[in-house]
């Protein structure tokens, strides 16, 4: 006994119905996949489906539907790893300028005390390490004095990949793409 799919002519068309998704990190998404035929076509239509990385994977349901008409599947998408995540950090940056300014004036009180009377260099240290202290004092802590609100944290960054689902009946191929942004 031959089974076979007989297609009596025509084209089919493939269309997704939304051109890009977004999933979370470490989530799925499905995206409806509408098919029709075009002239007389009438046949069984394999679907697959090719993400762009390794960190999507796809799955097209069901895979081999049969289109006189209209059809329609479903593709599902994974995001199998998290994506990229702008890591939230302190910023140090004015921390280290403090810490910068502080070690300048210490040096310079070494260096001014090497040419003055124990005494005098004495009292120049001294004041140097208070105006350090007052200057590390007011540049450390939590809290903002200033009135001023501190800006939210940056949002996660997207990572945008594509799936392409293609179409194959008796020769004939249609493609379309998908676009996947990952938070």
């Amino acid at each position: 006994m031959n089974l076979g799919v007989t297609q009596s002519g025509g084209d089919f068309t493939l269309a997704p119905q939304q051109s890009e998704i977004t999933v979370q990190s470490g989530g799925s998404g499905t995206v409806g996949l509408n098919l029709a035929s075009s002239g007389t076509f009438n046949g069984v239509v394999t679907l697959t489906c090719t993400p762009s990385s390794s960190q999507i994977t796809c799955g097209v349901n069901p895979s081999t539907p049969t289109v006189n008409g209209s059809a329609t599947a479903t593709l599902t998408v994974t995001a199998t790893a998290q994506a990229a995540m702008m890591a939230t950090r302190r910023d140090y940056g004015n921390r280290l300028a403090w810490l910068g300014a502080e070690g300048s004036f210490l040096l310079a009180a070494i260096v001014l005390c090497g040419s003055m009377n124990r005494r005098c260099r004495l009292a120049m240290l001294l004041g140097m390490l208070m105006l350090a202290t007052l200057v590390a004092a007011t540049g450390c802590g939590g809290g903002n004095s200033s009135g001023q609100q501190t800006p939210p944290p940056p949002p996660p960054s997207t990572t945008t990949y594509g799936v392409v689902v293609s179409a194959t009946a008796n020769g004939i191929i249609h493609n379309v793409k998908v676009l996947v942004v990952v938070r």
